[in-house]
């Protein structure tokens, strides 16, 4: 039964207010924004451990989010998950929103894939803040071609960890880390290479 005033079911605000009978079984049920009964459990950590093989986790919203994208974004999903690159409507994978809400260990071997815009996970993580301490994947590269490195001068008031060593790899048009940091004076202070070169032999 809907309640258009509300624009949602008699079944999601039973949900929403934990009063689901043991028997409920339409979970597919949507909302207007394309929400499932699903998505309000798993958005109040309420799913049942049952639904997890159940194909209505594969449903996507209207913003292209899954329920595993949901779990994602808690770090709450299964162990032993291997979909990373399942993506919604939008092109944005369960990888790419995880990385928005948790960070992932360095050896977390999804860091490349690229969402529909070009953008990896790695970028993600950068922007939310969210690399492990011990990342070393900054040789990644998005399509616009700025390695992770290089979008962390950009981004970080203090870019690199301390020992990164990687100011040799180059963007798309030659200019290396170092002369990247150089030119937004965020060098370390224990920085040597001052004779690395960049593609026109300029020198740091």
């Amino acid at each position: 039964i809907a309640l258009w005033r509300q624009c949602v079911m008699v079944a999601h605000l039973a949900a929403e207010e934990g009063k689901l009978p043991p028997n409920f079984d339409r979970w597919e049920l949507l909302t207007e924004d394309g929400k499932t009964v699903a998505h309000i459990l798993a958005e109040l950590d309420k799913l049942p451990d049952a639904l997890l093989t159940h194909p209505v986790m594969w449903h996507c919203d209207r913003d292209g989010m899954s329920i595993f994208h949901l779990l994602a974004r808690k770090g709450a999903l299964p162990e032993g998950f291997d979909k990373w690159d399942y993506a919604g409507k939008n092109g944005w994978t369960v990888a790419h929103e995880a990385a928005s809400g948790q960070v992932l260990s360095n050896d977390f071997s999804w860091w490349h894939l690229r969402d529909e815009d070009g953008m990896s996970v790695a970028r993600v993580a950068l922007i939310h803040d969210s690399l492990p301490e011990n990342f070393s994947n900054w040789e990644i590269e998005d399509d616009d071609g700025f390695t992770v490195a290089h979008e962390a001068v950009h981004r970080r008031r203090d870019p690199f960890p301390k020992g990164f060593d990687q100011w040799a790899l180059e963007d798309r048009l030659g200019n290396t880390v170092a002369h990247a940091a150089a030119s937004a004076d965020k060098l370390p202070a224990d920085f040597e290479e001052w004779n690395l070169m960049n593609r026109s032999g300029e020198t740091v």
